[in-house]
């Protein structure tokens, strides 16, 4: 594709750009043609070769804007920094880069409060950008599409009109995370929750909240049934034997621009999904044994490891709870079928954890754990508790110099006996319940991801 040379082509497509997602393939066409190369997620790359082509051009606004960001951009991750290092509460100040944003906004004719509000925009683009390269590492195709789905997720596809209209505005656009156990569905959402929209105080200049404090969570499988109500909605005095206060539950501690992140949705019985449902759909709730109706003011993003289309089909989840929570849904490959697609992603993967592990010697240690690998494990294994087993596995060599605790994993002989038709449908039952519980060592999570009863789970491990 030719370099564009008509002005008016050049500055259509830098405004397409300039905000745009950048993990986006359609990008790397665009850069192609604004710079007669693809930059590929190299935004330091990008910002240099996008100042040296723009020199001379005529700026509109959201070029002008996108100059501002680029010169502003040290200042906001300094920022970043300090609130990293800061208290929960503490307040972090932005005085030079809300002092020269409106400086060049004053130029511009735009508003001041309308400045401060890109300005916020701006500083939630550096958290996404930043949270994003470091929590989603590989170079495979895979690896990319996710690390796309994850921009949109919270700051939409079209960053022009994120900005003009759907900044802090959010609330009503839940977001369900799909993937097996081990996936990485809950790095995801922390994600997101700390790269919500914070907006800034014009008095003070300051940031209104630390980002550090806008995502709550809770693991639904972790509260009994008797309990989950209370712990989600709250209760009031004298609601059920016990209660003998009252008690704020988590939807009532959502403040607004917070990301409620709730693990294991597909876990919920069906009357916590119906006044979820209201949740979602009104914004309000109830606390157990109250008629008071309180209002919800944050985000929810919903995860679950169990398949969903099977449990509507059993009638265990409600059509129109699913149809609630699936505005945009983000599914996580599992670790064989990312490696299934590029190979080469299994050490690009094992050098990023191992670096975030060891402070030195990453590659002399990632070198040991991939020979290990090669040496314990089978061909094709097939990575069952997929990153979360590769970390493991990596601690394991550091510790040991073993991947595997003694020899191959049982999943590797579960595969070599397979395919030489060595299993009954009853052996391969009980050895695939015996691997998945030499994996979690519990017997309620096997049996909620093999979708059996926890004593069948139980006599097939013990037999």
């Amino acid at each position: 594709m030719a370099i564009l040379t008509k002005q008016d082509d050049l500055i259509e497509l830098a405004q397409r750009n300039c905000f745009a997602n950048p993990f986006h393939a359609e990008r790397q066409a665009d850069e192609r043609a604004l710079f007669g190369v693809a930059i590929v997620e190299d935004e330091a790359a990008f910002a240099r070769a996008y100042r040296q082509r723009m020199r001379g051009v005529e700026r509109t606004l959201p070029l002008a804007l996108f100059d501002a960001y680029l010169d502003l951009a040290p200042g906001l991750d300094a920022a970043i920094d300090r609130q990293l290092a800061s208290g929960l509460n503490a307040n972090v100040r932005l005085d030079q880069e809300v002092d020269a944003l409106l400086q060049r906004a004053a130029a511009l004719a735009l508003p001041a409060p309308v400045a401060l509000r890109v300005l916020a925009v701006f500083h939630q683009y550096r958290r996404l950008w930043r949270f994003i390269r470091v929590e989603q590492h590989g170079d495979g195709p895979t690896a990319r599409g996710l690390r796309e789905r994850i921009w949109d997720a919270v700051v939409t596809r079209d960053g022009d009109r994120y900005v003009r209209s759907l900044a802090g505005r959010l609330e009503d656009f839940p977001t369900l995370i799909l993937g097996q156990t081990g996936t990485g569905k809950g790095a995801i959402a922390r994600i997101i929750g700390h790269a919500t929209f914070i907006p800034i105080d014009p008095a003070t200049k300051t940031l209104a909240r630390n980002f550090r404090s806008t995502f709550l969570t809770a693991n639904l499988s972790e509260y009994p049934q008797a309990l989950l109500e209370s712990a989600l909605f709250g209760h009031v005095k004298g609601a059920f034997t016990g209660a003998v206060g009252e008690r704020a539950g988590i939807l009532q501690g959502a403040k607004a621009g917070d990301v409620l992140f709730l693990d294991e949705i597909g876990d919920l019985d069906l009357t916590v999904q119906v006044k979820l449902l209201n949740v979602l759909q009104e914004r309000r709730f109830s606390p157990v044994g109250s008629d008071e109706s309180r209002r919800f003011n944050g985000r929810v993003i919903a995860a679950t490891s169990r398949d969903l289309g099977a449990l509507r089909a059993a009638g265990a989840f409600r059509d129109d709870f699913y149809y609630r929570i699936t505005a945009n849904v983000i599914e996580v490959p599992g670790l064989a079928q990312r490696l299934a697609r590029d190979p080469g992603e299994l050490a690009s993967l094992v050098a990023h954890l191992t670096a975030k592990l060891v402070a030195s010697d990453a590659a002399a240690i990632t070198a040991e754990v991939l020979q290990a690998i090669e040496r314990d494990l089978p061909p094709g294994y097939p990575w069952p508790g997929n990153v979360r087993e590769l970390e493991q596995c990596i601690r394991r060599v550091i510790m040991t110099g073993r991947c595997a605790e003694d020899g191959p994993r049982p999943e590797g002989d579960l595969i070599a006996r397979i395919q030489a038709r060595g299993y009954t449908a009853k052996d391969l039952l009980a050895a695939y319940c015996r691997a998945e519980f030499d994996l979690h060592k519990n017997y309620s999570t096997v049996a909620r991801n093999l979708g059996l009863d926890r004593r069948t789970v139980q006599k097939y491990v013990e037999a």
